[in-house]
């Protein structure tokens, strides 16, 4: 009986962890967005000088700071530094929210392999409490619990497989 609890607390912290990857699924995906938007506003291309509108603008205000943004591609060096500046951090978050992910995995994979040898001991102790030798044929035999925890062990490993 006490093994049923340990395998059910196990089984509850799995949930809870996978509840946890879910959560993190979704907020790598705003992270992820808004590294995407700041990655578009590096890369907007610059006005078009061939533009009518922009060269008659260009013509009517003959500035030397006119000139300059013209000269550097219609871009601000200073806000190409501030989403260069953003980018880098949204990298670092983005770089530390996957090994948080990594080891959230890592946490997932050892209370399967908690459970599935839990279960093995388990299903090992109650063959040999039924008296089954390796040698005996399951299908001679008239009692079919064997089966059935084989049965219940084979699907309780495909569960935990199928939720990772």
């Amino acid at each position: 009986m006490a093994k049923q609890k340990e395998i059910a607390l196990i089984f509850e912290d799995f949930m809870t962890r996978v509840l946890d990857f879910e959560n993190m699924q979704k907020l790598g995906s705003q992270m992820l967005a808004g590294f995407q938007q700041d990655l578009d506003l590096f890369g907007r291309p610059p006005l078009h000088d061939t533009s009518n509108v922009v060269a008659d603008l260009f013509a009517r205000n003959p500035s030397v700071r006119a000139t300059n943004y013209m000269e550097a591609g219609c871009r601000h060096s200073y806000m190409d530094k501030l989403v260069v500046s953003k980018l880098d951090t949204h990298f670092k978050k983005l770089h530390n929210h996957i090994m948080q992910v990594h080891e959230n995995m890592l946490n997932l994979q050892s209370l399967v392999e908690k459970a599935n040898n839990m279960m093995h001991e388990e299903l090992s102790s109650m063959l040999e409490k039924a008296n089954i030798s390796e040698d005996a044929e399951i299908a001679d035999s008239n009692d079919n619990s064997t089966e059935v925890v084989w049965l219940l062990y084979d699907s309780t490993l495909f569960l935990f497989e199928l939720l990772i």
